[in-house]
């Protein structure tokens, strides 16, 4: 096991600063603070750039958040050089306002200094349907120390205050690291691909890592550069979904016949919500498969949906989701439990297209 990757978590107020790191293998825990009586920055940037020592590091959003306050101090040291500890903070807390108001991280990947691993991004947590903060995880975890800021940004710390400040640092450094032993499926699997494919895939979510290995195998088979790739990408007005169905697609029982000659009919103008409030007298065909509970007093249906097999299948232009009812199953001696995910198909979809290929 590598004793080179630390769990991370920066805090910033007006005019405090700290950044704590936990040793995924030893639990050594080593915290660095900025504040009117302490400046510790000289040693964070030591400890930093000690590369036996610091190999990389995980965190929860880092990448759009913690890591450009880092990177900041790695490559900008002489800017705080003759600062006090006071002073620290408070440039730490400026640039962290500039990195709010910045939707995304403005450090490119060929310049980070240290290797970053985001869970936020792994789980698809920016993903504007599931996004959610680190105390929701922590919810979700059944963390047992739900513990929310304790003062308001932009509070001035008192001393007495700091201990409160720090503790709080560490219980979202110790959630971070639940979360990261939680994920190691994810993160070994994205590993694998990454040496496999020759591709950057670490903090990927799930689709970008189906549509990187697709443009990957396009681009060598094609001898084009990602770039020309990317250039070849055709902006239109509107889809004929006719046009995108393959031939072979095909279905036997009569729900999935009805939805395939509805689909084929259609033109889509507007990717989002395409798919809801259509009036029944467009969509006479799949009536009959339509779950009750999706129609509406105006005549139309609320949503795409079809059942089948008491299974319902809601259809958008993000693609398709579909559950079964929530409860509590239970395997027994004649049955177990399987957990499918479309999303599990995608590979090897992208398996499929290379052997066509070769």
């Amino acid at each position: 096991m590598d004793k080179g990757l630390w769990v991370y978590d920066l805090e910033a107020f007006s005019n405090f600063f700290s950044a704590a790191f936990l040793n995924t293998v030893t639990k050594e825990k080593r915290i660095f603070v900025c504040y009117k009586t302490r400046n510790e920055l000289p040693e964070l940037l030591t400890f930093l750039r000690d590369k036996k020592l610091v190999k990389g590091l995980i965190g929860f959003n880092n990448v759009g958040f913690d890591y450009p306050i880092l990177h900041l101090l790695l490559t900008k040291e002489y800017r705080f050089k003759k600062l006090s500890g006071r002073e620290i903070a408070e440039a730490m807390k400026a640039k962290v306002q500039e990195v709010i108001e910045n939707e995304y991280s403005s450090i490119r990947k060929a310049s980070v200094v240290i290797p970053q691993l985001d869970l936020y991004l792994i789980h698809h947590m920016n993903n504007r349907a599931k996004a959610c903060g680190l105390k929701w995880v922590e919810f979700a975890m059944r963390w047992e120390k739900l513990q929310d800021l304790p003062y308001e940004p932009n509070h001035v710390v008192e001393d007495h205050q700091v201990d409160e400040i720090v503790d709080y640092n560490w219980n979202d450094v110790d959630a971070t690291f639940e979360l990261y032993k939680a994920s190691q499926s994810k993160i070994d699997l994205r590993k694998k691909i990454s040496k496999k494919y020759n591709l950057e895939l670490i903090n990927a979510n799930d689709p970008k890592i189906g549509s990187e290995i697709f443009a990957k195998i396009l681009c060598e088979r094609k001898g084009l550069t990602w770039n020309q790739l990317r250039d070849m990408r055709t902006e239109r007005d509107e889809i004929e979904l006719s046009e995108c169905i393959l031939p072979y697609v095909k279905f036997d029982n009569p729900e999935f016949k009805a939805l395939l000659s509805f689909l084929k009919r259609q033109t889509i103008t507007e990717t989002k919500g395409f798919f809801s409030d259509i009036p029944i007298k467009d969509c006479k065909e799949i009536v009959p498969y339509i779950p009750g509970n999706n129609f509406k007093k105006s005549g139309a249906i609320l949503k795409l949906s079809i059942m089948s097999n008491g299974l319902s299948y809601d259809y958008g232009t993000g693609g398709l989701h579909a559950c079964t009812k929530p409860g509590v199953y239970t395997e027994e001696e004649n049955y177990f439990i399987v957990d499918i995910d479309v999303k599990s198909l995608r590979l090897n979809l992208v398996n499929s297209v290379k052997s066509k290929f070769d």
